[in-house]
């Protein structure tokens, strides 16, 4: 089973992982099922995010299975600049060579700036000027994309105000969900409409007939 691996630090902004988790939990009602969750950090320690949730990871980086890795999603977090979390961006450029998908929203795109990497694709951030503050190696201003996401070959971007954006379009390029259930997942979410949830139930149960 292919896994998406998402790296938990702590200061992490649980609140952006959560339309991701609620896509998946929706996933999980389907048959046939291919990608398995796994929480991922540079120790078994638990974190503590910024909400004061604790979260015990079920790998380290060490154990990582790059083969079979779908995709890397990195949240937001104030703990970027710690040296430890090194070693998980250096796996970003060589899974986006590989095809792998990896999303980074809010804090996430800033660590990305520090190593060069917003320098080579198309993305966005909190704003410009974030980048532009905080970073001292970013030169990417003409990448830079004023829009709630950006996927520019595999790497999807988002600022803080994006998760269920951000989730949207990473499940769309896993091709999690049949795209009738992930737009009515993301219609009900984005509306509060309730015919959308029961189209999605609707679409859950032809999909598994």
């Amino acid at each position: 089973m292919k896994k998406i691996y998402i790296y938990v630090l702590d200061t992490m902004s649980d609140w952006e992982l959560g339309w991701v988790l609620s896509a998946m939990s929706v996933a999980d009602e389907l048959k046939g099922q291919q990608y398995q969750i796994q929480f991922v950090s540079a120790t078994k320690a638990a974190i503590t995010t910024i909400g004061g949730m604790k979260i015990i990871p079920e790998c380290t980086i060490e154990d990582m299975e790059d083969d079979a890795c779908a995709a890397l999603l990195l949240p937001g977090a104030q703990d970027w600049t710690s040296e430890k979390h090194q070693a998980i961006l250096k796996k970003v450029e060589s899974y986006l060579n590989e095809g792998k998908i990896v999303g980074a929203i809010c804090g996430a795109t800033l660590a990305l700036s520090e190593i060069g990497l917003l320098n080579q694709f198309l993305h966005t951030s909190n704003s410009l000027e974030y980048l532009q503050y905080f970073s001292k190696r970013y030169t990417g201003a003409t990448l830079y994309r004023h829009d709630r996401v950006v996927n520019h070959k595999k790497l999807i971007t988002a600022g803080s105000a994006s998760s269920l954006m951000w989730a949207k379009e990473i499940m769309q390029e896993l091709e999690v969900l049949p795209q009738a259930v992930l737009n009515s997942w993301y219609h009900y979410f984005s509306s509060g409409e309730v015919m959308y949830y029961l189209q999605m139930m609707e679409e859950i149960a032809k999909a598994n007939q």
